[in-house]
């Protein structure tokens, strides 16, 4: 499944002027806050694939929130490591949303160049267990939304959780 480079762009900066009026969904950024602190502990880059998950699900609802690449043969499998090259990663700065890494990939590292969909049986070193777990239960929730309305809220929430953490970053 492809996802349209141009409908996401325009969502995330939708999404970004919502959350600057203050519109945020406290599960969700409960959630997403929860999500963060793990990520602090372990590997940021999955921050990075949560955000990617969600605007891809906001652009279009039957996309896979587990899919890694476009091949992978599940339903609704898209290409997060696209959306996230294309789309998130160079607008993150400019919005400024802390995706948790500062690189051009994010998912081109550890676990996500090889793989094709993110699993609980991935192999990860020590800890990274941990956020490899919390992300599929966020991912599993992700995928139970019903509609993209329901998406972008939840992509708000990342958003907002993100932003508050770049200024909690640079003080």
């Amino acid at each position: 499944m492809k996802i349209d480079s141009k409908t996401a762009k325009t969502i995330l900066l939708e999404e970004a002027e919502q959350e600057a009026q203050g519109n945020i969904d406290p599960t969700w950024q409960e959630r997403i806050e929860s999500f963060s602190q793990i990520c602090e502990g372990t590997s940021k880059t999955h921050i990075a694939f949560l955000g990617t998950a969600l605007l891809a699900k906001s652009v279009n609802i039957k996309c896979d929130a587990l899919s890694v690449k476009a091949g992978d043969d599940s339903p609704g499998a898209c290409s997060a490591r696209g959306l996230a090259h294309g789309v998130l990663v160079p607008l993150a700065p400019k919005l400024d949303i802390n995706l948790g890494v500062t690189g051009r990939e994010p998912l081109n590292n550890q676990p996500y160049f090889r793989i094709m969909r993110v699993s609980r049986n991935i192999p990860v070193r020590g800890n990274a267990q941990i956020a490899i777990d919390a992300l599929i239960d966020l991912l599993d929730i992700i995928n139970g939304l019903k509609s993209s309305n329901e998406a972008r809220t939840a992509l708000r929430a990342f958003i907002h959780v993100r932003r508050n953490w770049l200024l909690e970053v640079n003080g």
